[in-house]
């Protein structure tokens, strides 16, 4: 019958007497996971008078540590079948008498509490320490059921000598294998080999005592995952797809940058809403839409003159305030008709110049619109398929069509977070003295890294000339400039390699630009306007007065000219007809000029009801300036975030803290030769568990899957698509000044204690304290990257558990006294503790020095049996023809991924001599017993 380990068993240990190194063995190779549970009696139990059993004090010898209690408490409430205690009983140089009294004080006590159903097992395990043996008969315990007398030899393997216990430091973990053994404590044998009837038999007037020796062979292959997890978090993501997804025909091709300048400008130019553009209001038309009609005009001039007016003429129009003016001038003071000279191949305003004029405009203006929240996901899914062949969002189908591209690298998505520029304590202080501040700069800010190349370049150039300061300290503070230049455009050049997000802030970077471009254009035409305006006023006032100081020679020279055309037809020709064709030709020539006045009228009326138009576009484009900039600067800064994010999980997945030591548990320099220890830690190992666990872990769209899985973690709960509380896509940008240490989020200040650091009060404070800033705040902290890799490492262990584990391990690496000794196969290495039997013999005999010569003579010296527990993929010599001697135990480890993650390979190999007599053993013989 197989025991659960730990279920319904308990083991007792007593060592006695005891040094405290046999325990301390135990105790260490228990934490590293070898051992199972057991209760250890006390000193002061040993030593002093045994108090009862609810009082009677035991430690408790866990993987997670050692703890005294009472035994009551740790076996008293289960139900346990089997109960192994087993007497550690090393040979001291001058036995004491009285050990198995004590011992037997203690059985005295624990036996009457058990439960009738529980079987109690009595182990008296002898350890004879190396060299010529004494006779003790007092270490002979009659009436236990068996007594073991470990050989005192100790070999690596059958072939090879022995080395003996002689060493010191040899022995405690000598007595601690034969302990391990015999009292069942490995974590893979499913029962001790003296937990049967027959195994305790009777042999006469005693139980039956063996001698025993006892050899170990072990493959600790438990941290595979974490070996795994280690090698992939240093992987870049792009090699974690399954290979067989990228090979697979032309539906999966690795990309370059033509691919990916293709696929940001589809998603940029398709996208619903075209957030990533400015988008002003269309330019105001030349000529009046509707022009006015000359007879509508000549009639309302003669209109005017009946009634005498002296105004101009009034035209409908739409001013500025003089607030906004007064911003619109305040926000480019140079406001001439030259505004069209700007050009964009001059350095592009950063997003907090352009949010500061939006900001600044009077409170009757709207200025806050935020960034787009459909715009993030799509882009999520873009970059990350970019490099788990995930599905593409529908922006992008027509440049992929039915392929799926996989860029080579990450950086051709994003540049890598961990490569933010930092400045350093003494440039900080270089830059403060010439006037100029420079914040720690993103890989992702575009903007950022062009203006602070522009102000170190000023700093340097301010540092040549030293003033009034001692030439020394103007030198110094140069050569700290100039360093601090040449580190940082090394650093810009190589982080602005071409990436699908830096095209997409290089194009809103521009549209920043035009945007302005756009604010000082309009706000030239408006001047222009204002001066035209002015002008066709004056022109229409002047014709208009012209027109008025006229008004009358026209009527009068008319009379005179009616009275004049009456004295003609009433008298003969003569003077009165003279004088009537002078009046006509006067009336003529008054009615001309009055013409021309109103034909000038009419003209001058057009330009300025088209003057009016395209001032009233001006005024409404003025007044639209702010939101639409305002939007602008948040979607560079919102973009720049995720950036960020998509940055970390392109490029770090798991993090960015230091690569965990893989221990290995025990201390290798203090194991016997019986006791080989092993590792399989070759990269040929790893990279095959990788290999068998990339369709299940690194599969189609497995990026995108673990960056929802990370992030809802992180938010605290998973999120509808249609939820804005607590999520990140909505959350309102914070854009800053970028000479600001705290600009653009936590920019560069994230200690792993604080996602912050010193700024934390500023981000609250402020509202940046958001839910995409307290995401970034989390993978800067290595706090996703640790959700991360634990969610990978349960996958990756899920699928070790698959497999079986010698198509994993192929080779090992043994360790021996401390060190790395050499590397076999795994096979080989396990099947050195395997017996070979040879004619009569099925393995070497036991240490002659154990034996009396009537032993000898009796042949008890000989193996009669050999138990193996071991894998059932590790084969036994001879296994066409079995040995009957050897008799092969099931191994409850056996099945693949056993373990915390990976595979405990263990070989264990107890070899009994025949049944002894107490005259067969130097220990339990009479004094005078040759």
């Amino acid at each position: 019958m197989t025991t659960p380990p730990g279920s319904d068993v308990a083991v007792i240990l007593a060592v006695t007497p005891d040094d405290g190194e046999i325990v301390r063995v135990v105790e260490d190779w228990t934490a590293a996971g070898l051992l199972r549970t057991s209760l250890l009696v006390t000193d002061d139990v040993l030593n002093g008078p045994v108090p009862a059993f609810d009082e009677l004090p035991v430690r408790r010898i866990s993987p997670s540590g050692t703890v005294e209690e009472k035994l009551l408490d740790s076996i008293g409430t289960r139900t346990l079948r089997l109960v192994r205690f087993v007497a550690v009983r090393p040979v001291p140089a001058e036995p004491e008498p009285g050990g198995g009294d004590k011992l037997n004080e203690i059985l005295e006590v624990i036996a009457p509490s058990l439960s009738y159903r529980t079987r109690l097992i009595r182990v008296n395990l002898v350890v004879p320490r190396g060299g010529p043996a004494l006779p003790v008969p007092a270490l002979l315990e009659p009436r236990w059921d068996v007594n073991v007398v470990v050989s005192a030899e100790d070999r690596p393997h059958d072939d090879a000598i022995d080395f003996k216990v002689t060493r010191a430091a040899a022995f405690p973990p000598h007595a601690a294998l034969a302990c391990a053994t015999a009292g069942g404590l490995w974590e893979h044998q499913p029962a001790a080999p003296f937990d049967t009837a027959d195994a305790t038999r009777v042999a006469g007037n005693h139980r039956r005592i063996v001698v025993a020796r006892s050899t170990v062979r072990l493959v600790d292959n438990r941290d595979l995952s974490e070996r795994v997890i280690n090698k992939v978090v240093r992987a870049d993501t792009t090699a974690l797809l399954d290979p067989e997804l990228v090979d697979r025909g032309d539906r999966l091709v690795r990309s370059s940058a033509r691919t990916v300048e293709a696929v940001a400008t589809a998603f940029r130019q398709n996208i619903g809403e075209h957030p990533f553009d400015f988008h002003p209001l269309p330019e105001p038309e030349r000529e009046p839409r509707r022009p006015r009609r000359t007879g509508s005009a000549v009639t309302r001039a003669f209109r005017q003159l009946v009634r005498r007016r002296t105004e101009a003429i009034s035209v409908p129009t739409r001013d500025l305030t003089e607030p906004v003016v007064e911003w619109l001038t305040k926000s480019r003071p140079d406001i001439t008709d030259q505004a069209d000279s700007w050009n964009l191949t001059q350095l592009p305003p950063t997003p907090w110049r352009v949010h500061e004029i939006a900001l600044s405009a009077p409170d009757l203006l709207p200025k806050r619109a935020p960034a787009p929240a459909f715009a993030w996901r799509p882009l999520r899914q873009m970059c990350f398929g970019l490099i788990d062949a995930g599905e593409q969002p529908d922006e992008v189908q027509a440049v992929v069509g039915g392929r799926r591209p996989v860029v080579s690298n990450a950086r051709w998505i994003v540049p890598s977070p961990v490569e933010t520029f930092e400045f350093k304590e003494e440039e900080i202080k270089a830059l403060s003295a010439v006037g100029r501040r420079c914040g720690d700069v993103r890989a992702t800010d575009l903007n950022a890294s062009r203006h602070v190349r522009r102000r170190l370049a000023e700093a340097v150039s301010k540092a040549e000339t030293t003033g009034d300061e001692p030439p020394e300290t103007a030198q110094s503070r140069l050569a700290v400039l100039r360093a601090c230049q040449a580190r940082f455009v090394e650093w810009d050049d190589r982080e602005r390699a071409q990436s699908l997000i830096g095209l997409l802030s290089e194009h809103v970077s521009k549209q920043l630009g035009i945007a302005r471009k756009d604010l000082d254009r309009r706000a030239a035409q408006y001047n222009g306007t204002n001066t035209e305006r002015r002008r066709l006023q004056g022109e229409l006032n002047k014709s208009f007065a012209e027109v008025r100081k006229n008004r009358w020679v026209g009527p009068s020279a008319g009379v005179l000219s009616a009275a004049a055309v009456a004295c003609a037809l009433l008298f003969p020709l003569g003077v009165a007809g003279v004088v009537a064709l002078l009046a006509l030709i006067a009336a003529g020539w008054w009615g001309g000029r009055m013409a021309g006045y109103l034909a000038r009228e009419v003209r001058l009326e057009n330009e300025l009801a088209a003057v009016e138009e395209q001032r009233r576009a001006i005024v409404a484009a003025v007044e639209r300036w702010p939101t639409e900039a305002d939007r602008l600067a948040s979607v560079y800064d919102v973009l720049t975030d995720w950036g960020e994010i998509i940055g970390w999980m392109a490029h770090k997945p798991f993090g960015r803290g230091e690569e965990p030591e893989t221990k290995l548990g025990l201390d290798t320099g203090q194991l016997p030769q019986a006791f080989q220890f092993s590792v399989a830690d070759d990269d040929a190992t790893v990279d095959r568990v990788i290999q068998h666990t990339l369709r299940d872990t690194f599969g189609r769209g497995w990026l995108m899957h673990l960056y929802v899985a990370v992030m809802e973690r992180a938010m605290g709960g998973t999120l509808d698509a249609e939820s804005t509380e607590n999520n990140p896509d909505y959350a309102p940008a914070v854009v800053s000044p970028e000479d600001d240490p705290t600009a653009t989020g936590p920019a560069g200040h994230a200690p792993a204690s604080e996602p912050f650091g010193e700024y934390a009060d500023v981000y609250q404070n402020s509202g940046a304290f958001n839910a995409r800033t307290r995401l970034i705040g989390h993978f800067r902290a290595s706090r996703c990257g640790a959700e991360a890799r634990r969610m990978t490492s349960s996958r990756i262990r899920e699928g070790i558990r698959r497999v079986p584990v010698t198509e994993l391990a192929e080779k090992v690496t043994v360790h021996r006294d401390g060190e790395q000794t050499e590397v076999v196969p795994m096979t080989e290495f396990l099947q050195g503790a395997l017996p070979r039997p040879n004619g009569d013999l099925v393995c070497p005999q036991l240490a002659a020095s154990t034996f009396t010569l009537e032993g000898k003579m009796r042949e008890r010296a000989s193996v009669e049996q050999v138990q193996l527990w071991k894998p059932e993929t590790v084969p036994v010599p001879g296994d066409e023809n079995p040995d009957s001697r050897v008799v092969v135990v099931p191994d409850v480890s056996t099945a693949a991924g056993s373990g915390a993650g990976g595979h405990l390979l263990q070989v264990t190999r107890l070899d009994l001599s025949p049944d002894c007599e107490p005259g067969d053993i130097v220990l339990f013989a009479s004094p005078d017993q040759p």
